[in-house]
């Protein structure tokens, strides 16, 4: 019963009228989790045949269970995986990233966060700034718009870490300015 309460909440089963594009650009909090472990979870599903139980991943990967939630979550919002009950299934989007060079990885993950309202957005207001870039604060302004319940310092650093593994923009460090990809 436990197992259905979770399986059921965090990775739902019915699919609903509405298009994954349509559901993503509501603003969902992006799921606290890096690029290469939503790489490695396709990269695993691939090697098992395309699908795997939750639980069994968790074992096999000693991964904690809700942290490997957050990142089964992440590869569904980027349409890589879809999550029947206890299932993991690697979708034919997440097969064409598993099977590309990196270059085309980049372009499949790049296309992918454009579903995102979020990413949109700070692509958007990037694409509006003379100079192509945006201060962290402003980042975090925007993030705490959207987001407002959210951590927005965390919710801003996945947002750069699966911004820049996209090459959608850029971010330096010293300082702390986003910037538009070359």
């Amino acid at each position: 019963q436990l197992h259905e309460i979770i399986t059921g909440h965090e990775l739902p089963d019915q699919s609903s009228a509405v298009s994954p594009v349509q559901i993503v650009l509501a603003t969902e909090p992006i799921p606290e989790a890096l690029p290469s472990e939503i790489v490695g979870l396709l990269e695993y599903l691939d090697a098992r045949g395309g699908k795997q139980d939750i639980f069994q991943i968790s074992a096999e990967t000693h991964q904690e269970f809700g942290h490997l939630i957050s990142v089964v979550k992440a590869a569904e919002m980027l349409n890589f995986v879809d999550t029947p009950k206890r299932l993991v299934v690697l979708e034919p989007e997440g097969q064409k990233f598993v099977c590309g060079q990196d270059s085309e990885r980049k372009i499949i993950w790049r296309k992918n966060l454009f579903g995102f309202a979020l990413f949109q957005e700070v692509h958007d207001e990037l694409q509006k700034d003379p100079d192509h870039e945006m201060t962290r604060e402003r980042l975090i302004e925007i993030i705490t718009r959207r987001l407002p319940q959210e951590n927005y310092d965390r919710v801003c650093d996945t947002l750069v870490l699966w911004a820049r593994f996209g090459d959608l923009f850029g971010y330096d460090e010293n300082t702390e300015k986003l910037f538009l990809q070359r």
